[in-house]
């Protein structure tokens, strides 16, 4: 719009040194039309306002991450006089990265309803926020433009996935896990100092499971159930300090695919990580691994290393971080997962090359 405005100017100079120099009919009439086509343009443009609204929508839920992430402008003219060029401004954020890009553009209009698409390269992993700042609505002479009225939200997010595929259990998980004090919900046990529900007496139950309170009220004999002791599983840390975004991509990447290799395998484990507060994810199946995930895609990088002591509890511990400086808190016998170029101190953990493909993350993790 401001080079239009320069080139009309620009025009207008030279329409006014023609009338200067030429004193004839045609250079008055030329005057006039230069100046007279925005003035009508711009008159006709002011009935718009207030009428064209737009609403910002991410086309996927999720993409993968070093493709193309796509959101979705949707106009409406509400006038039936036409709009000219649609200028939009806006930002891309990846939360996790920290990665951050604003893009503006022209694009055409067009009557009634259309969409314009916006594209942002996702080379990174994370939650992708876009937000509008600016979409104005330009005359058909792009001198004069009117601001658009965005309907709903100004910001739309969508998740960049990694390609991962699980491995098997690392060699610190082959051993005997200890119980958690935590309990089975759907399955029963042995443990009677637990009780997990009463059923009917089967051939061989022993009778000292028999509840004969309630088998005398009831009239039939009903035994006592124990429940079934959950082991402890390991826990799983991801310290996302400041760092290069392909170091936090990988580092992301590494959690998520212990974690999954952990659900793949049928191993309960705990997922730790940092956001202003210490997030703790139980996770049981696929369906725990996707939201946990979803809520570690959208962490910001920290400042500070995670207080890895909060979690010595948990052993084994499994510890991925861009920084070396929280691993020295950990527990014996925990595993270091150092993601990125470093400076790392030598023997401080497994190294995972920053801006590694999954499978290469996956070839670093399986040969632990």
């Amino acid at each position: 719009m401001t080079a239009r405005r320069l080139l009309w100017g620009a025009g207008l100079v030279g329409v006014l040194l023609f009338l200067i120099y030429y004193t004839e009919y045609l250079s008055f009439f030329v005057c006039v039309l230069w100046v007279a086509l925005p003035v009508c343009s711009g008159l006709l443009f002011l009935p718009l306002r207030g009428k064209v609204q737009v609403r910002l929508r991410a086309k996927d839920a999720t993409v993968p991450a070093g493709e193309t992430a796509e959101w979705l402008l949707d106009f409406e003219n509400r006038s039936h006089l036409p709009a000219g060029p649609i200028w939009v401004r806006w930002t891309c954020e990846d939360v996790l990265t920290g990665e951050h890009v604003r893009k503006k553009a022209v694009f055409p209009a067009a009557r009634g309803s259309w969409q314009i698409a916006l594209r942002v390269e996702a080379p990174y992993c994370g939650r992708l926020l876009c937000r509008l700042e600016r979409v104005r609505v330009c005359d058909v002479t792009g001198l004069f433009s009117l601001s658009c009225r965005i309907a709903g939200e100004k910001s739309a997010d969508t998740f960049s996935l990694p390609p991962l595929q699980a491995v098997d259990i690392l060699p610190p998980l082959r051993r005997e896990e200890s119980e958690s004090g935590e309990y089975d919900r759907y399955r029963p046990g042995t443990d009677r100092t637990e009780p997990f529900g009463v059923r009917e007496y089967r051939p061989g139950d022993p009778p000292r499971s028999i509840h004969w309170k309630l088998s005398e009220k009831r009239g039939e004999l009903l035994v006592r159930e124990g429940s079934l002791p959950l082991p402890e599983g390991p826990a799983v840390v991801v310290d996302l300090c400041e760092a290069p975004p392909e170091d936090l991509d990988t580092a992301a990447q590494a959690a998520l695919l212990l974690s999954m290799s952990l659900v793949s395998a049928g191993v309960r484990h705990r997922l730790f990580w940092h956001d202003r507060t210490l997030w703790q994810a139980e996770i049981e199946n696929e369906d725990t691994w996707a939201q946990a995930a979803g809520r570690l895609l959208r962490t910001p990088p920290q400042e500070k290393p995670l207080a890895a002591a909060a979690v010595a509890a948990q052993a084994p511990v499994l510890y991925v971080s861009t920084n070396a400086a929280g691993a020295a808190l950990l527990p014996e016998g925990s595993t270091v997962f150092l993601c990125g170029e470093g400076p790392f101190p030598a023997g401080a953990g497994i190294r995972v090359p920053a801006g590694s493909a999954a499978e290469a993350v996956a070839a670093a993790l399986a040969e632990a």
